[in-house]
This record gives structure tokens, C-alpha cells and sequence, in this order.
């Protein structure tokens, strides 16, 4: 079972034309190790889904027709889709019920931004019905939990907030200008014109050898600390983090030759604001690759049954996942129609 699409929306289904109904079948969509998701419950989330007139459009640009040809009905790739997500997050919340792990108010708060993000921002997930939010964002939490308890790591929010307090100046995004000379006694030359109430920007657009920005003004423009030891290396970088907005530095010997330095802003995120980044930092590159491990595992070892009527399950590669029904041949559509003159 491919974990990815139980996570984000956007990419990969491809339209067939079918419509499949929560009339006239029997209760269930799924069991999973005996846990029922229900034709009701299937419903009420395509229900929800589509609803959202904003993820629909996302979601027929990206991947497909959402609808079927019918008046209320829907694509039965879209159907399978939702419930082979939904399939996949049984698996994982039984698994974190396992581990004795229940997510908190607070778990929930964190999972917001990613959840949002994995329906394409929060403009298009808070047009959801607020159960569905609820949903999404308890899905999300439990996505997060598994993999932190997976890296034996925690992504609690008073974790999060001891790291946020210690990561501020990593966190914290700088706007910089500069001047560039090709001597330490040119930098302090222009160092004593910007004491004497010359503007910097003036300085910058008459004496700076940086081409690049010199008709701005000197503007580099703006990132991270880590951006600037990247591009301009660590002596820059240093002095960046060192400087108070509106400050200038010393002279600062760059690969290019000698810097005159201001930042401009220096503007930290809130605490809600960094969650998606302290988040990715705890768990780091790998946790993704355990979550799939993990998740195929619980597949490959657990009773997951499917209402024909949504499709069947297939085990490759290890991989386990609902493929939608096959639609009827012509032969068969022949039986529904009515017979010619004189048949």
C-alpha cells in the first residue's frame, strides 16, 4: 500500500468513467482487522469531500473526473481512492492504539498545518465542512505520532516549544543589504560615509562592485542564515546573525572581496507559524521511509476485506492497496437494451 496518497491528495488518479453508489450494496466498504467502514461512513466522506467546490476543481485539474455520469454519483476511481486512503489510516490508528498512543489537543493543533497543506493550502481546507477538518486533522495527527513513535523521538508540544526556543536564530529570516569593495581599507572608507549621514543605499548604488545588487541599493534580499552561509559564505553569515536591523558591520572579508553590511528586518515566526518546520527538523529524512515500512507490514499482516462493489484488493510487491472495479463489457451492456423490430 502506498502510504503517500493517504497523506496528500494531489497526484495520480486517472478517470474511468464509472460511477459507484452506496445504494443497493451491502453495509460495509471495508473491514480491516474486523473494524467496519461502513457505505454511510463512505458516503458521508465523499459527501464531505465534494462539498468543496475548491478541492473538487484541485483534484479534476490534477488527477481525474470526481463525479460519475449519473446525477449523484461518483467516479469509481475517486470512490476507490478515498477508500483506500481511508483503509490505510484504519491500519495506522490501530496501530498507534496499540502502542497505547492517543492523540492530544494539542497533537491536534500541531497536525494543523500539515493538514492543510495536504489539501492544498489552507484557503481550500477550511472550505471543508468543520467534521471533515476534524477528520483531517486527527488523520494527520495520527500520521505524525506513528512516525515519531516509529524514530523513538517526540513531536509534544512542549517539545516543540523548547526546540523553537533554542532554534531562533536558525528560524529567524534576515533582509540584508550590501556594499562590496575590494579592500578592507575601501570597506572602512565607506563605513565613514554611512557615519557621516550617507545613505547606504546611495553608497551602494555609487561604489558597490557587486553587480548584482548595486542598482538596487545593495539589496540581497532575504533568507535564512543558512541561505547566506549557502551563498555568501559563513563570514557573511556571521555577521547577519550579529547585526540588530538598521546596524551596520565592519568591514567583512568575503570570497569577492570586502563587504559593507546592513540588515534591514530581521523577522522570527511565531510559534505557530514554525510548527511544519520544527516538525520536519525532529523527524528529519527517514521517518517517511519507516512510516511506509511500517505501514505495508500492518498491511501484509492484517484481514482487510473490500465490498466488491468499491473494487478488490491487490498484494504486489509487498504492497497492498484497493484497485477499483472493472467496468462492464459491451456484451454485458447489450443485456439492458431493449430488443430491435421484429427480434
Amino acid at each position: 500500500m502506498s502510504f503517500g496518497p493517504a497523506v496528500r491528495w494531489f497526484g495520480g488518479l486517472v478517470a474511468i468513467g464509472l460511477i459507484a453508489s452506496g445504494c443497493s450494496i451491502a453495509p460495509y466498504a471495508a473491514v480491516v482487522n474486523g473494524q467496519t467502514i461502513s457505505v454511510s461512513q463512505l458516503n458521508t466522506e465523499l459527501q464531505q469531500l465534494t462539498s468543496n467546490s475548491a478541492f473538487v476543481s484541485k483534484v479534476v485539474q490534477s488527477q481525474g473526473s470526481v463525479f460519475g455520469q449519473g446525477p449523484g454519483t461518483y467516479n469509481a476511481t475517486f470512490v476507490t481512492e478515498v477508500l483506500n486512503r481511508r483503509v490505510s489510516l484504519t491500519l495506522l490508528s490501530q496501530a498507534l492504539a496499540r502502542r497505547h498512543i492517543i492523540p492530544a489537543k494539542s497533537d491536534l493543533a500541531i497536525a494543523l498545518p500539515e493538514a492543510q497543506a495536504s489539501y492544498g493550502g489552507a484557503a481550500i481546507f477550511n472550505q471543508f465542512p468543520k467534521p471533515y477538518q476534524l477528520t483531517a486533522i486527527t488523520d494527520t495527527a495520527d500520521i505524525q505520532l506513528l512516525e515519531a513513535s516509529l524514530e523513538h523521538v517526540s513531536i509534544s508540544a512542549a517539545s516543540l516549544v523548547s526546540l523553537y526556543n533554542s532554534s531562533r536564530v536558525s528560524l529567524t529570516k534576515y533582509c540584508a543589504s550590501q556594499i562590496l569593495v575590494p579592500t578592507q581599507a575601501a570597506a572602512l572608507s565607506e563605513i565613514a560615509k554611512l557615519q557621516n549621514g550617507a545613505s547606504f543605499a546611495a553608497v551602494a548604488r555609487a561604489d558597490s562592485k557587486d553587480t548584482n545588487t548595486a542598482a538596487g541599493g545593495g539589496a540581497i534580499g532575504c533568507g535564512l542564515a543558512t541561505d547566506y552561509q549557502r551563498v555568501l559564505g559563513t563570514a557573511f553569515a556571521q555577521a547577519v546573525v550579529a547585526l540588530q536591523p538598521g546596524t551596520v558591520s565592519q568591514p567583512v572579508k568575503t570570497n569577492n572581496g570586502w563587504s559593507v553590511i546592513e540588515v534591514t528586518s530581521a523577522t522570527l515566526p511565531t510559534f505557530g507559524q514554525a510548527i511544519p518546520v520544527l516538525v520536519a527538523q525532529v523527524l528529519g529524512t527517514k521517518g517517511n521511509t519507516l512510516l511506509g515500512a511500517a505501514i505495508s507490514k500492518l498491511a501484509n499482516h492484517s484481514s482487510v476485506k473490500v465490498n466488491p462493489a468499491y473494487g478488490t484488493i491487490s498484494r504486489v510487491s509487498g504492497q497492498l492497496a484497493v484497485v477499483p472495479p472493472s467496468p462492464p463489457s459491451n456484451a454485458a451492456l447489450n443485456i439492458f437494451k431493449p430488443p430491435t423490430a421484429g427480434a
